[in-house]
């Protein structure tokens, strides 16, 4: 079995590569919907378009924020359907910085402002995706939840999928949840240290989820995949598809 290789840099990959990355991690053609809202993942294969653009309402930044600050009030951001194509599907889920790293939401036709999840167990959030007709998120530790959202604006059907796969541990985690092949899920646990102004990995492990058994699984392979992991983006691709992306390879930007 090959070894799983880490890889911390500045990414230089082929157009066709980093216009995926692209729609994952950048606006799209959209306006700037928020002061404090990072890019939004898109889906593959829609072209932009002249309708393309979709406007959501500020966050509630708490006003004594640096603006500094502000650029990163909001860590994450998904959304839950195609927002041109199936607009009145569309959820916009964020990770915020309110009070410690809490979700907020927007139905893209059916609100006009955020909304704002008050529940003690989905607090310390680390990342957020979607998948099937579930939102998930998980926190530092591994623990991992599953919910929807319902017509009346509130959190429904609240699961716990897996519990903590760290009991304690002395670096810095940043924890990460990745979709694979549209119906499975990845967890990648990276510690880092800091020196010189700047991160490094020190030490990555990645866990599949079983559904069945409502726990995470030690995997030490990608096999054929590649993982493109930032702080506001997560995702996955085939890397025979690009050319210079190698497989079983993690690549964490800095």
């Amino acid at each position: 079995m090959d070894d799983l290789i880490i890889i911390d840099e500045e990414l230089q990959m082929d157009i066709e590569l980093q216009n995926k990355l692209d729609m994952a991690c950048k606006e799209d053609g959209m306006e700037e919907i928020s002061e404090c809202i990072p890019p939004l993942n898109t889906f593959d294969g829609r072209q932009k378009r002249a309708d393309s653009i979709i406007d959501l309402p500020p966050l509630a930044c708490p006003d004594n924020m640096s603006p500094r600050r502000k650029t990163i009030f909001v860590n994450k951001a998904t959304l839950s359907a195609d927002p041109i194509l199936e607009a009145d599907k569309c959820i916009v889920m964020v990770i915020h910085e309110r009070e410690g790293n809490n979700l907020a939401f927007f139905r893209l036709t059916k609100d006009t402002s955020w909304t704002y999840v008050v529940d003690e167990t989905l607090r310390s959030l680390q990342d957020v995706v979607h998948v099937g007709n579930k939102f998930y998120v998980v926190k530092e530790m591994g623990t991992l939840f599953s919910f929807d959202i319902t017509s009346d604006q509130s959190i429904s059907d609240k699961q716990l999928v897996a519990a903590d796969t760290l009991e304690c541990f002395q670096k810095s985690v940043k924890t990460y949840v990745v979709v694979l092949d549209d119906n499975e899920l990845l967890m990648v646990q990276r510690m880092v240290e800091f020196d010189d102004g700047g991160r490094w990995t020190n030490e990555a492990r990645i866990f599949k989820l079983n559904f069945d058994m409502y726990k995470w699984i030690v995997t030490e392979t990608l096999g054929h995949v590649a993982l493109f992991l930032d702080d506001n983006f997560s995702i996955s691709v085939k890397a025979s598809n690009f050319s210079g992306c190698l497989p079983n390879c993690i690549y964490f930007q800095l």
